[in-house]
């Protein structure tokens, strides 16, 4: 189980890395999409927050 939790921290952090990519395109053109993806940012930051404390409860 904290095998694929760690799989999941990969995907997600790689899903913010793309995320932060875009946002920053987006903050050159066009202010509202980039808030946008600064929300979406911040709930991946609060999903790779949780999966981590799961996996620290589990002994990793």
């Amino acid at each position: 189980m904290i095998e694929t939790k760690q799989v999941v921290i990969k995907i997600l952090q790689s899903i913010r890395d793309q995320a932060e990519e875009i946002e920053d395109y987006y903050k050159k053109k066009d202010y509202m999409s980039s808030r946008r993806f600064t929300s979406i940012i911040r709930e991946i930051d609060a999903a790779l927050c949780s999966v981590e404390k799961e996996i620290k409860r589990e002994g990793v």
